[in-house]
């Protein structure tokens, strides 16, 4: 059900229900992944199957692709700018990658004031959500962030892995924060080991707000790694509702690692800016939608 709040393409991730497994495709030989074809591919059929191996495979070198198709690399190029410039695929340096495609993480500096407001209207929908006296879960993240500084001061129990939340909450003697610990990833100045999932198989909260830097209707919610891909299901199973927070810009965009499906998230919290087509299609998957 939509709710509207007045105060307030892949290297393949791994396969659902799979917690920790390599990447479908890894180990076995690329041109296994290419049908065999007697007959010289004409152009166009050549790109086409380009195109569908790297939807399939996700980064995928230049010699990958000329060996497998029984082509030169200087064509092989030749086709991968035709594609890009047909929206297909990104080229990178010796290869290509599907478009809408994200295998790192964005620099915490450079998304801390994108999409500011909306960030700051989907944390007020989702601090309604938040009862004194009760245990949280906070991921990292800077839509996570703003809902941390409207939760400073209240009566309750934080558990994050994020520092920078840590540090606006820890001031505020009614609010108790718990840090996960382990090793910090510089990119996203949070913990990501496994002394955090250790320390968050003993926590049992009520709610859970999860963020990501992509969201997407078929895969879900992905990361950029294995270790946080990890973390975020154990933050989901520590806690009773599980509500992911994530702006709309960041739609239609994927990573490596699948975390969940949009339907195992309790709600799903965004902006307005995302679109009524796409709003609709969300809901009629049964996706628990709400419009900050």
């Amino acid at each position: 059900m939509e709710h509207s709040s007045t105060p307030a393409h892949a290297i393949s991730h791994p396969v659902r229900g799979e917690q920790a497994s390599a990447p479908k495709g890894e180990g076995e030989p690329f041109h296994a992944l290419v049908p065999t074809c007697q007959d010289p591919l004409l152009p166009e059929q050549r790109r086409q199957r380009m195109a569908q191996l790297i939807q399939q495979r996700g980064a995928v070198h230049t010699r990958e692709l000329a060996k497998a198709l029984g082509t030169s690399m200087m064509t092989i190029r030749r086709d991968l700018k035709v594609l890009e410039q047909q929206n297909f695929l990104q080229t990178t340096w010796g290869g290509a990658v599907p478009r809408n495609f994200q295998p790192h993480d964005i620099p915490y500096s450079h998304k801390a004031t994108h999409m500011l407001a909306a960030k700051q209207a989907i944390a007020r929908a989702a601090a309604q959500l938040v009862q004194e006296d009760t245990c949280l879960v906070l991921d990292a993240g800077t839509t996570t962030l703003e809902l941390a500084r409207l939760l400073a001061g209240r009566r309750l129990t934080v558990v994050t892995n994020d520092l920078q939340i840590a540090l606006v909450l820890a001031p505020h003697p009614q609010t108790t924060v718990h840090v996960t610990g382990g090793t910090i990833d510089p990119v996203s100045l949070s913990c990501i080991d496994a002394s955090s999932l250790t320390m968050l198989g003993s926590v049992h909260a009520s709610l859970a707000f999860i963020g990501t830097n992509v969201w997407d209707a078929q895969r879900g919610v992905t990361t950029s790694s294995r270790e946080k891909m990890s973390l975020k299901q154990r933050m989901m199973h520590s806690a009773e509702a599980s509500i992911l927070l994530v702006d709309s810009t960041k739609y239609a965009n994927y990573s490596p690692w699948h975390v969940a499906d949009l339907t195992g998230f309790t709600e799903v919290i965004t902006d307005s800016g995302l679109p009524a087509a796409t709003r609709k299609g969300l809901l009629t998957t049964g996706v628990q939608l709400r419009i900050a």
